[in-house]
């Protein structure tokens, strides 16, 4: 349980300064790493050891449809558009696959290691809640009440949707000890569940607050039936839940527009007022990343694109859209995991993931309405609230790709597995050597994404420092930075642009136009819709004398992006010098 307890609160503290996105690399190898030790220890562990070997967890049906998703992912790798950006995001899956057995094993160790679980989510909902109320303070006291005043709070993510996400998965564990808790836990629970409901109305996430109600909508429904069926204890505990509610509400209706003010208040009803208006705003732009996904997913429609090469890809059904202009700002996800999923590894993927979503939500249902046990069917009742929440949230937003909060789902979803378990037990017997093995190779794959993660670590910040010396006209030092980045394993960078770009116009501004050409053809293979790149090759090949091939690269572009100024521009100046 220790190292469960390091995990869960170590992926929360990792970051890096030196890199673009401070955290989302860090966490991966984070992760990787505490799965290298534990699976390190277990082999050793297996060594010494004979006999059969409990492995339930590895002939569940959860780990069997996870892994028959890995393959999936694995097969869109090799159709991706660019494969080391593809490589990268199947070793992301199989992580978390490795990490749910290891936690499935870990729940099913102890029959109380469920319940110890449930009370550490609490304690991180508690945590990030008084974190984000802190800094939301503190970012009112210094400026004052305005609509972007939230966008300073983020806690330990990345973003402050990110943060109201993370207090909404493990919200549900408050409540649940404010539910079975006695003493000092109770008190604890109680004060947390309507913080952290404060704190994510303050943060102006709408998605949040969608799922929120959902998930807590649809468990109260279920619940009913349950109390109805066992009445007693449960109906008493139904009568609660409403009592807590009531006072949540009453705070957030009441209490909280008094302590806002005018300004605050104004900007909550704001944001409440956009929920009537879905085609206007951000989620009119979602709306349009979801249509234009959908056409690529029609293109792509068995094994997608690749994973994480959605971005990559995008640009070519974006066309001429005013969100798009400022290519520099080009969308990274579809803002709706089930979309991304659906184009980066096509139906098959996504009916693998929405049937195992399905798989745990059944468990979950069981749980609640068939256990005698009442604090079971309340545990089985937070779990229900969580997933819904996060199925939710996912439709709005891309939680999926936040390290942090794929580990707490992957701790909800073994407590689900453990639980089940516990329901109905069984004992699947392994042979010693054979379990030996799973672990070896585990952590053969478990080393090799840690050490994909270091080199795309080391190499992202080498991409920041080389930006910042591109951006400053320093061009030998910018061509020194992005020398050392590995491009092999690392070719793209978190906006889909190639960083051969970046080297290559570098290198031309240095009058090395031979490396130049060739780092630029190499930026359009990596991502070849990017216009960009497509315009910075065309103009290195007017120079360099291929003047029929800078003609063919810029009538590309705009076949991608009708309009784009730059290629526009450069094509009318050189056909009107006349024909190629």
């Amino acid at each position: 349980m220790a190292w469960t307890l390091l995990l869960l609160v170590g992926v929360f503290l990792a970051r890096s300064p030196r890199t673009a996105d401070p955290v989302l690399l860090p966490r991966f190898v984070f992760v990787a790493a505490m799965l290298g030790i534990f699976l390190l220890a277990a082999a050793a562990s297996l060594l010494w050891e004979r006999g059969s070997v409990d492995g339930t967890v590895l002939a569940s049906p959860a780990t069997v449809l996870w892994l028959g998703g890995v393959l999936a992912a694995g097969a869109s790798t090799l159709v991706a558009v660019n494969r080391s950006e593809a490589l990268f995001g199947w070793a992301r899956l199989v992580l978390f696959l490795v990490l749910f057995v290891v936690l499935g094993w870990v729940v099913t160790r102890n029959n109380r290691t469920i319940e110890t679980l449930a009370w550490l989510m609490a304690l991180i909902c508690l945590t990030l809640t008084v974190t984000g109320l802190v800094q939301l303070a503190h970012a009112v006291e210094a400026h004052g009440w305005t609509p972007r005043i939230t966008y300073a709070v983020k806690g330990p993510m990345a973003h402050r949707n990110l943060l109201a996400q993370a207090v909404a998965l493990t919200l549900p564990f408050a409540a649940l000890g404010a539910v079975i808790r006695r003493g000092l836990a109770r008190v604890v629970s109680l004060g947390t569940v309507p913080l952290a409901l404060v704190l994510i109305t303050l943060l102006m996430a709408r998605s949040v607050w969608v799922a929120v109600v959902l998930g807590f909508l649809a468990t109260l429904g279920l619940w009913s039936v349950a109390a109805a069926r066992r009445g007693g204890q449960w109906r008493r505990s139904l009568g609660r839940m409403l009592r807590i509610s009531a006072v949540a509400l009453l705070i957030i209706v009441i209490v909280l527009p008094v302590l806002l003010g005018h300004s605050g208040r104004t900007a909550l009803l704001s944001r409440l007022h956009t929920l009537s208006k879905p085609l206007h705003g951000s989620a009119g732009g979602r709306i349009f990343l979801w249509r234009r996904s959908l056409e690529m997913a029609r293109d792509h429609p068995l094994l997608g694109v690749g994973p994480t090469n959605w971005r990559i890809v995008f640009p070519k059904y974006a066309g001429n859209r005013e969100m798009m202009r400022d290519l520099w700002k080009s969308p990274r996800r579809p803002h709706n995991d089930y979309v991304w999923i659906l184009t980066e590894r096509g139906v098959v993927g996504l009916a693998i993931s929405l049937a195992l979503a399905g798989l745990f939500l059944w468990w979950t249902v069981r749980a609640i309405l068939e256990t005698e046990d009442f604090s079971t069917s309340a545990l089985a009742a937070a779990l229900f609230w969580a997933q819904t929440a996060y199925l939710s949230f996912s439709f709005f937003s891309f939680p999926s790709e936040r390290i942090a909060l794929s580990v707490l789902l992957t701790a909800t979803l073994a407590m689900v597995y453990g639980l089940r378990n516990r329901l109905s037990p069984g004992r699947r017997d392994m042979g010693h050597g054979t379990v030996l093995g799973l672990t070896l190779l585990a952590l053969s794959l478990v080393t090799a994404s840690m050490v994909l993660g270091m080199i795309r670590l080391r190499s992202e910040a080498w991409v920041k420092e080389g930006y910042g010396a591109l951006s400053s006209k320093h061009f030998r030092r910018a061509v020194r930075e992005l020398d050392q980045v590995q491009l092999g394993w690392y070719s793209v960078d978190r906006s889909g642009f190639p960083i051969r770009l970046y080297r290559g116009v570098a290198l031309g501004a240095l009058n090395r136009n031979e490396l130049a050409l060739q780092d630029l053809r190499q930026a359009v293979e990596d991502s070849p819709f990017n216009v960009l790149a497509l315009d910075r090759l065309a103009l290195m090949l007017e120079r360099t004398g291929h003047r029929s091939e800078a003609i063919r690269m810029w009538r590309k572009a705009l076949e991608i992006h009708p309009g784009y100024p730059p290629a526009a521009r450069h094509l009318a100046r050189v056909m009107s010098s006349g024909p190629a």
